[in-house]
């Protein structure tokens, strides 16, 4: 009568089959704590069943992360859509919102000679609306104006117009200009900024 084999398998032997097949302690898991086997072939089976289940779960967590991986760059992608939109679109959209104001009759100005006038401009910041006063100066020219800023491009203090000397001065620092903007002494680095101007029923009106 052929000897009866051997049915309980050690841990160790079980570890030693996974090191002489290349497989890991982790692949074995927990079950291998009450298997019971005839020989190493029955063993080998189980193994592989519970190696083959391992795989399933670690493909099912390898979709997991990649589904998580594609949401967030989809969400980065939208948030730097949004960013990058607002800062194309959003200058179309102030443009469409700059009014014209009424800044004083063409009959009124002399010409040549910069008058000062002040203009209310309404801004717009989120819920509160804020007025700002600005003085620009008109030099008409035939039927034409030109608006020039009162703001000095030196430090930015307020010109005013000397009709003596046919300059407009800064009285800050010396800056001097022309009655086209243009500098002609002093510190400051650019011309007075100007303002686009148009005629309307004899009104002149000031882009804001």
């Amino acid at each position: 009568m052929a000897r009866r084999a051997r049915l309980a398998v050690s841990k160790w032997e079980i570890h030693e089959i996974a090191r002489r097949r290349g497989w890991t302690a982790r692949i074995l898991g927990v079950q291998y704590c009450g298997i019971r086997a005839v020989g190493e072939k029955l063993l080998v089976a189980v193994i592989i069943q519970e190696a083959m289940g391992t795989s399933h779960e670690e493909r099912s967590r390898r979709r997991f992360l990649a589904a998580a991986v594609n949401t967030i760059q989809i969400v980065i992608g939208g948030m730097l859509a949004v960013v990058v939109g607002g800062a194309v679109v959003g200058p179309s959209f102030l443009r469409r919102r700059e009014s014209w104001l009424k800044a004083g009759s063409l009959d009124a100005l002399n010409e040549g000679e910069p008058t000062p006038v002040t203009l209310r401009v309404a801004r717009q910041d989120g819920y509160t609306q804020t007025v700002e006063r600005q003085v620009v100066f008109l030099v008409k020219s035939g039927g034409s104006v030109k608006a020039l800023s009162s703001t000095c491009t030196h430090l930015g203090c307020r010109v005013s117009w000397d009709a003596g000397a046919q300059q407009l001065k800064c009285p800050c620092h010396g800056g001097v200009y022309d009655k086209t903007g243009a500098v002609i002494a002093g510190p400051p680095p650019a011309p007075l900024a100007s303002l686009m101007t148009r005629i309307d029923n004899g009104d002149v009106l000031i882009q804001a």
